[in-house]
């Protein structure tokens, strides 16, 4: 007979131990009630499901399986020269702007025109009689008068009479003047927008009457600091954007070489034809004037996607790999349906639908339009 090996034992033994649970296990469960050995059953059962689960859980059959990569549609963007553009704030002014003053002290005693009528050069907008006046014409006239009656009657006419004559007809074209100036003349075409007067009024002397403003060009002043100022082109373009959205062409007519010493401030002026009376005097509008030009995508406004941490950007399409990456851009220009966007490569394949709906790094579909 052969000597058991150490090995060999400690199988036997642990056989004999395993048997021995087991059957122990089984006694003990057939002598339990029924209704114990229902619980025990449904506890064994619950144990190894359980044990089931962590074995073969869901989540590693998901992760078995294959998400279809999203389909989407790019452009093969090429970039192109495009003007920059600063935005400024301002006021719309008329170019030609006037108020009319009454010449002298006086009673207006007609009103021809009303707020709001649009007036020709020269058209008359009201009159105005001095309380003086006639007092003045008469007395220079009479004098006149007697200057001559004097003259006619010497045979010889002495300097002094002549000086005097020669002095009272002065006085009397004075007064015949200053009766011309009782009616106020408009010097420019274009539209009342103030009258201060009424009919029986008493006006005195560079009292303000009406206010003439001619529309048909506008003006925008602007002050730009000296970062401003240097961004600027030397032959700048300009464009004026009123209250309702509406681009209209204008153009640079004045720059400043010398700083302000009050603000140290460059003036800009900036005129635009406006003969529809398109903006109105004192409206307020943006002035857009280029700078630099650079290189930028011409793309449609939808493309645009702003990613978790708030950043602005386009997905780009990566042939290579077939991905979507996230880029961040800068918007340098943009209208209702199209936007100029910088720091993109020269060619970029832009994803303008679908872009949406996928994360940094997805892997898709692409389709060229």
């Amino acid at each position: 007979m052969k000597p058991l090996r150490f090995s060999d034992s400690f199988t036997y033994l642990k056989s004999k131990i395993n048997k021995n649970f087991i059957c122990g296990c089984l006694a003990k469960f057939k002598a339990l009630e029924k209704s114990r050995q229902i619980i025990v059953l449904a506890i064994a059962l619950a144990v190894l499901w359980l044990f089931i689960g962590l074995f073969f859980s869901p989540t590693s059959r998901m992760d078995s399986l294959e998400v279809n990569p999203a389909k989407v549609i790019y452009v093969e963007s090429l970039a192109d020269d495009k003007i920059k553009f600063i935005t400024f704030h301002a006021t719309a002014e008329a170019e030609k702007k006037v108020k009319l003053i009454a010449p002298n002290k006086g009673v207006v005693f007609e009103i021809k025109v009303n707020k709001g009528d649009h007036i020709k050069k020269h058209q008359e907008l009201a009159a105005v009689s001095p309380v003086d006046y006639y007092l003045i014409l008469s007395a220079a006239e009479n004098q006149v008068r007697e200057l001559e009656e004097a003259i006619g009657s010497e045979e010889i006419i002495s300097r002094k009479l002549a000086a005097d004559l020669t002095r009272a007809r002065g006085e009397l074209d004075k007064a015949r003047h200053y009766s011309k100036n009782m009616v106020i003349r408009s010097p420019i075409n274009g539209r009342v927008e103030a009258s201060e007067v009424s009919l029986g009024d008493m006006v005195n002397h560079g009292q303000e009457l009406f206010l003439v403003v001619d529309s048909e060009q506008i003006k925008c002043k602007i002050f730009l600091s000296r970062a401003e100022y240097s961004q600027l082109k030397n032959d700048a373009e300009a464009k004026i954007i009123d209250s309702s959205g509406t681009h209209h062409s204008a153009k640079v007519r004045f720059m400043s070489k010398a700083a302000s010493r009050k603000n140290l401030s460059y003036e800009v002026e900036v005129v635009f034809d406006n003969q529809d009376e398109k903006i109105r005097e004192g409206e307020a509008v943006d002035v857009l004037l280029s700078g630099a030009g650079l290189r930028a995508h011409k793309l449609p406004l939808a493309a645009l996607v702003i990613n978790d941490d708030g950043e602005l950007g386009l997905m780009i399409y990566n042939h290579e790999d077939s991905k979507a990456y996230f880029k961040k851009v800068q918007v340098i220009d943009q209208d209702n349906q199209n936007i100029w966007v910088s720091d993109l490569d020269e060619k970029a394949n832009v994803i303008i639908m679908g872009q949406s709906s996928i994360e940094n790094g997805a892997k898709v579909v692409a389709k060229i339009k």
